[in-house]
């Protein structure tokens, strides 16, 4: 059977209860969230707070509460660390704080705080503009009207409290940039670049572990290794019978010269043209001349280059110069 009773609504009384409760409920995780105890500007209401976001909202304008927040994170020991937009980012020892402060869809200011821990504490000048930092890469960037001087200045003293030494005592100059390399106890490694572009200066400080440097001297040295290791290699040989009357034979890798005598020389690449061609081997770059000549004979990644004067007044002379194969004789093979 139905009860023609009729539920009964909320008193006044019950909702201003509930929403004290509510506001309560905020205030108290504001007051123990870390984000919570963070600085706003007077007037500033808690929206809410939880362990990774903190907003609020303000009846003042935008910019002048941006700058309100922005002084307040400062008195609290809150570094700069760049800006996007309506974002200002703050550091303070390894830590990273976002604050963003934009309108409401009601007209409202929003304040909204949020953190995340560095990989690594590199600080940033009071002169840096545009700083960026990729967590990624551990990689700090930013740009500057101040003196080059003045940026190595900063690093010194800076990165020395930390226990940050520099390897040279002047900056090195490495392509487009000026390098100077700090190294603390535990092995870690800093390099800061600094490079001129219209009369401004872009500053990049990257960190690197003591692990990943023995990694990245590791790979280098395999690399150096691998190179030398295939420099090293036998080449594929190409036999090649030089003349009866070669004279005055030189060798070393990758070159060979001798004399012929006077008129001859043409006639011996006329020769090697018809023994290359019979090989499979492509010509390129073509020049003969009875006084002189180059000819150049391909076949995969392997070069054989003849050159060769031949005035007919004194003796010929012949180069060839390889890539990627070595020229042998039949009289190779009977040592």
């Amino acid at each position: 059977m139905l009860c023609g009773c009729t539920p009964s609504a909320p008193t006044a009384s019950g909702s201003a209860s509930g929403t004290a409760a509510s506001t309560a409920a905020s205030t108290s995780a504001a007051s123990n969230s870390e984000l919570g105890k963070l600085p706003v500007p007077a007037g500033a209401k808690v929206v809410i707070v939880t362990g990774d976001v903190a907003t609020y909202s303000s009846d003042s304008p935008v910019n002048s509460v941006a700058e309100e927040c922005h002084k307040l994170l400062m008195q609290g020991g809150w570094v700069p660390y760049g800006d996007a937009g309506q974002t200002r980012y703050f550091k303070r020892g390894l830590k990273r704080l976002t604050a963003t402060v934009g309108p409401s869809y009601d007209g409202k200011t929003m304040i909204s705080y949020s953190q995340e821990p560095l990989p690594v504490d590199i600080p940033a000048p009071s002169f840096a503009e545009g700083v960026q930092f990729a967590t990624t890469t551990k990689q700090l960037n930013f740009e500057t009207a101040k003196p080059l001087n003045d940026v190595v200045g900063f690093y010194r003293s800076e990165l020395a409290e930390a226990g940050w030494k520099a390897t040279t005592d002047l900056p090195i100059k490495s392509g487009v940039r000026d390098e100077l390399i700090f190294r603390n106890p535990a092995g870690d490694l800093l390099t800061l670049g600094i490079s001129e572009y219209k009369e401004r200066r872009r500053v990049a400080l990257r960190h690197q572990s003591a692990a990943e440097v023995a990694e990245e001297e590791k790979k280098f040295k395999a690399e150096m290794a691998a190179k030398k290791a295939k420099e090293e290699a036998e080449l594929p040989k190409v036999e090649l019978a030089l003349p009866a009357k070669a004279k005055e034979i030189e060798r070393s890798k990758g070159r060979m010269n001798f004399s012929l005598p006077a008129g001859e020389a043409k006639s011996y690449v006329d020769e090697l043209r018809k023994t290359f061609e019979s090989r499979g081997w492509k010509e390129r770059a073509t020049t003969l001349e009875k006084i002189g000549g180059l000819v150049a004979f391909t076949k995969g990644d392997q070069t054989v280059t003849v050159s060769y004067t031949d005035p007919g007044i004194v003796a010929a002379d012949v180069t060839l110069l390889t890539s990627g194969v070595e020229i042998t004789s039949p009289a190779d093979a009977k040592k």
